[in-house]
């Protein structure tokens, strides 16, 4: 990986939750990558400039048909101006889930959309076949957490909890979604006409990239709240352990923080907890 890539990576993991308009076509390579050409109008028909350039990018990543060009086009870079948006989008992408059942990445950013939209009935078979595809994850578990919260399920909560604390990684395909959006950004990045200062434009694909991958993260209110005020032993214990792996092993410093805060109220938590914690920050 290049020190640029790296960095950008980074960048995009450390985030919370006027450009001509193109014309843009998607194919899929013989490997399965997306291949984008781009071709930018004259000037006098630019259109509304860079939301005009976003939009175009999603459509042609619709397009191409590919599960994942339609699930990257299906993450929500703003919340649906509608009921009917949401259906809509919440449809492409379990399409996009369908057409490959075994793309843990197409699964997770299924799976994230579909619990932040309220649409659980249909999260819950992604949100399985996600777990069975990465059952070392405990960002995939966190899912099947959130999943349980909802429906006040103890047992499912205990259970999601004691995986999660089980799991060898914390994984949230931050990284998979940089890249993804990387490619989709450099290989045809916006016009230097576009930029007041043209050397801002090398830097630009990182940017969009950055801004489009930062809606990957765990349901961070789900444990949280699963581990808020219990007084159980053996929830304690798990909530301690599933807390201990974020700070460890998560690839996301917002993540590792939350892992701090609820060993934290859990009153478990030891110096190396706290290395890694500030580690995590540095």
């Amino acid at each position: 990986m290049n020190t640029r890539l790296a960095i950008a990576i980074a960048a995009a993991l450390l985030l919370p939750l006027g450009a001509a308009t193109p014309e843009i076509s998607v194919a899929q390579g013989a490997q399965g990558e997306l291949r984008i050409a781009l071709r930018i109008r004259p000037p006098g028909d630019v259109g509304a400039g860079l939301p005009n350039y976003e939009a175009s990018v999603r459509r042609a990543l619709l397009d191409s048909g590919t599960p994942r060009g339609i699930a990257l086009a299906s993450m929500a870079s703003r919340a649906p101006a509608s009921r009917e948006d949401a259906t809509i989008g919440n449809d492409r992408v379990v399409h996009a889930a369908e057409l490959a059942p075994d793309d843990a990445f197409v699964q997770w950013i299924a799976a994230e959309r579909l619990l932040a939209l309220h649409d659980d009935a249909r999260a819950a078979p992604i949100v399985s076949k996600l777990t069975a595809l990465e059952s070392d994850n405990a960002a995939a578990w966190s899912l099947a957490l959130a999943l349980a919260q909802l429906h006040e399920e103890s047992l499912r909560i205990d259970d999601a909890l004691a995986r999660m604390a089980a799991s060898q990684r914390a994984d949230e395909h931050g990284a998979d979604a940089m890249q993804a959006w990387l490619d989709v950004y450099q290989a045809h990045p916006r016009p230097r006409s576009a930029f007041a200062n043209p050397a801002e434009a090398d830097e630009a694909p990182f940017a969009d990239a950055a801004a489009a991958a930062k809606t990957i993260g765990i349901p961070r209110e789900a444990f949280a709240s699963a581990c808020t005020a219990t007084s159980e032993p053996a929830r304690k214990s798990a909530c301690a352990g599933a807390a201990r792996v974020l700070v460890h092993k998560s690839t996301s410093v917002a993540t590792r923080e939350l892992g701090l805060t609820v060993l934290q109220r859990v009153g478990d938590i030891d110096d190396a907890d706290r290395i890694a914690g500030a580690d995590a920050v540095r």
